[in-house]
C-alpha cells in the first residue's frame, strides 16, 4: 500500500530544523535579512523574516495600507534570533512595510522598509467581500470568516480587502482561534462516520503561517466548537457519544464530580425527560435558540442557585439559519453580529456581518460575505509565534481513533473473502492507515496476522438516517500498535468482505 511521511506536524518540525540551520550558518542581519514568503504553503499572504542581531532586540512593523485603519500592525518579542511572523500583506502586489528595531528600553534604534512581493488572489475569493456600511473606525478593523462549504479561512480589512486566507479548505466547521496566535484546524477529508454529519477525526494546532506543532486524532470526532479550559492549556471540543443523542445542547457540568449542573435550553423539549429538574426556569420573554452552534452566555442573566434565566437584551437582525456566531465589545460599546447563513440573502450575499452600537443597535459598519460562512473572528496572529518554538521530534502526534480489538477465535469469518486489488481505497501516513470511501460506505475492517484477528467495527457506532453518498472522506485507524508481522486487510463494503493479502508490515520500534 502507499505509505508516505506527509503529516503536517512533522513536515514543519523539519522546517524548523532547517531555520535553526540557516540562523546558525546563514549570517542573515538586520539589513541583510531572509524573507520568506508563504513559508508553510499554506498561507499565502504571510512572510517570515529571519535575522540576528548582537544585542536582544524587538521588531515592530507596518503593513502599509490604503488607509490608516488598513495598516497592519506586529510586534515580536526581545530576543537575538529573530524569526518574525509578517500578516496582513496584499495579495498581487508589491507590498511595503516599516520596520523598526527596539532595544530593551523600547527606543528605536534602527529603521527600514522592505517590499515584499505576493501572488494575486485565487479566482474563487475574489469579489466575495464587499462594504455595505462604513460609518466609524471599527474595534475590530480585521475580521476573520471560516467555515461554510464554499470559502476558505480568510480575513479581510475594513475596505472588504482579503488580507489573509488558507490555501488549504478544512470542515465546513471552520477554525477554533486559541491563544498565544494558534487555532484548531479540521482536516476536511479524514472523518469518523456519525448518526449523520461525519465527524472530524484529524485536526490540527496550527498558527496563522501555517505552520503545526502536533496533529491530533479523537475516535468520535469533533465538530462545531473548541475552546481551551485555560490559555496554553486543554481542550474542550463538541464531540459525540454514539449512545443515542448527536451535536449540541447547551449545559454547565462540574468537572470534578461531572455533576450536571443546569441545561439552557427550551423546557418545553425536557417536561417528559428526568433532567426536567436541572432545567433553568424563564423569567419574562425568552428568545429561545435552536440548533445553536455557538454558545455565549452574554446575552443571558443565570442565577444558578435558583436555577432562574432572563434575557438581558435583544436586537431584531436579519434571520440566518443553524450558522452564526456573536461578539460582545464592552470596551466599545459594540456588538458584532455574524450572521453566517441568511435565509434571506442580501444583495446575493448569504453572510452578513454588522457591528452595532450595544446601547442603541444602530449599525455602524457592514460587510456582506458572498458565500456565507460558519462564524467570524477578529483576526488576531502574533509576530512571535516561532521565536519561542521548542517541540522535540516524537512529540507531535497525539490522541487515539477507533480502536483496533483482538477477536476470539471463530468470532469472524474471513473464509469467503473475495479478492480486491483496488489499492487506492488505502493508504498509509507515519503509522495511520486511512481507509477511503462514500459515507458508510465501509462498515466493518479486519486485519490478520499469524493466528491473530483483529477488528474495527464501525457499523456498530452509527445509527444510519440518511446517507451522504456524495460525501467521499478516509477513516484514520492507528495500526502501528499491532504486534510485529505482516498482516492482510479484510473489508466490508455493500454487505460483501473483501479482502487485500500482505497489505502492510508493523516493524519492530528502533
Amino acid at each position: 500500500l502507499k505509505c508516505s511521511n506527509q503529516d503536517y506536524a512533522h513536515l514543519t518540525l523539519r522546517k524548523i530544523m532547517f531555520l535553526k540551520f540557516l540562523e546558525r550558518n546563514g549570517g542573515y542581519s538586520w539589513q541583510h535579512m531572509l524573507v520568506i514568503v508563504n513559508p508553510y504553503n499554506k498561507s499565502p499572504l504571510t512572510a517570515l523574516l529571519l535575522f540576528s542581531t548582537p544585542m536582544p532586540g524587538k521588531v515592530r512593523y507596518r503593513v502599509a495600507g490604503t488607509c490608516r485603519e488598513c495598516d497592519f500592525n506586529g510586534e515580536s518579542s526581545f530576543c537575538k534570533n529573530n524569526r518574525v511572523a509578517v500578516f496582513g500583506l496584499y495579495p498581487g502586489k508589491k507590498n511595503l512595510i516599516q520596520l523598526e528595531l527596539l532595544d530593551e528600553t523600547w527606543k528605536v534604534r534602527k529603521r527600514r522598509w522592505i517590499v515584499i512581493q505576493t501572488e494575486p488572489l485565487p479566482e474563487e475569493l475574489r469579489g466575495e467581500v464587499s462594504v455595505r456600511k462604513k460609518s466609524d473606525i471599527s474595534a475590530f478593523p480585521f475580521l476573520l470568516v471560516s467555515g461554510g462549504h464554499d470559502i476558505t479561512t480568510c480575513a479581510f480589512d475594513a475596505k472588504g480587502q482579503i488580507r489573509f486566507y488558507l490555501a488549504k479548505k478544512g470542515k465546513a466547521y471552520g477554525i477554533y482561534p486559541m491563544s498565544g496566535g494558534r487555532f484548531i484546524y479540521t482536516e476536511k477529508y479524514v472523518s469518523i462516520p456519525s448518526y449523520f454529519i461525519p465527524q472530524g477525526g484529524k485536526y490540527y494546532d496550527m498558527d496563522y503561517l501555517g505552520g503545526v506543532s502536533k496533529t491530533y486524532f479523537t475516535p468520535n470526532g469533533i465538530h462545531h466548537c473548541a475552546k481551551e479550559m485555560e490559555p496554553g492549556g486543554n481542550y474542550i471540543m463538541g464531540s459525540s457519544s454514539f449512545s443515542g443523542s448527536s451535536e449540541n445542547a447547551v449545559v454547565k457540568v462540574d468537572w470534578e464530580t461531572f455533576e450536571l449542573k443546569w441545561i439552557l435550553s427550551n423546557p418545553d423539549f425536557w417536561e417528559k425527560t428526568e433532567m426536567k429538574g436541572k432545567l433553568l426556569q424563564p423569567e419574562g420573554d425568552i428568545k429561545w435558540l435552536y440548533q445553536q452552534h455557538a454558545a455565549y452566555v452574554t446575552v443571558f442573566d443565570i442565577y444558578e442557585e435558583e436555577k432562574r434565566v432572563t434575557m438581558v437584551r435583544t436586537v431584531p437582525l436579519p434571520k440566518s439559519t443553524i450558522r452564526s456566531n456573536a461578539i460582545l465589545q464592552e470596551r466599545c460599546n459594540r456588538l458584532f453580529h455574524m450572521s453566517a447563513n441568511l435565509l434571506k440573502p442580501i444583495e446575493g450575499a448569504k453572510g452578513l456581518i454588522e457591528e452595532l452600537n450595544y446601547e442603541t443597535g444602530e449599525v455602524i459598519n457592514s460587510y456582506l460575505v458572498k458565500p456565507g460562512f460558519f462564524s467570524a473572528y477578529p483576526f488576531a496572529p502574533r509576530a512571535d509565534v516561532l521565536e519561542n518554538w521548542k517541540k522535540e521530534e516524537g512529540e507531535y502526534m497525539v490522541g487515539n481513533t477507533i480502536p483496533i480489538l483482538e477477536l476470539e477465535e471463530n468470532e469472524v469469518d474471513l473464509k469467503q473473502a473475495k479478492e480486491y486489488f483496488g489499492y487506492e481505497q488505502f493508504s498509509f501516513d507515519e503509522g495511520v492507515l486511512y481507509v477511503k470511501g462514500a459515507d458508510h460506505e465501509i462498515t466493518a475492517l479486519y486485519f490478520r496476522g499469524g493466528n491473530k484477528v483483529y477488528g474495527v467495527n464501525i457499523v456498530e457506532r452509527i445509527r444510519e438516517k440518511e446517507k451522504l453518498a456524495e460525501n467521499v472522506y478516509s477513516i484514520p485507524i492507528q495500526v502501528c500498535e499491532l504486534d510485529c508481522g505482516s498482516y492482510d486487510i479484510y473489508f466490508v463494503s455493500k454487505q460483501i468482505l473483501y479482502r487485500i493479502g500482505d497489505a502492510f508490515t508493523v516493524e519492530e520500534k528502533v
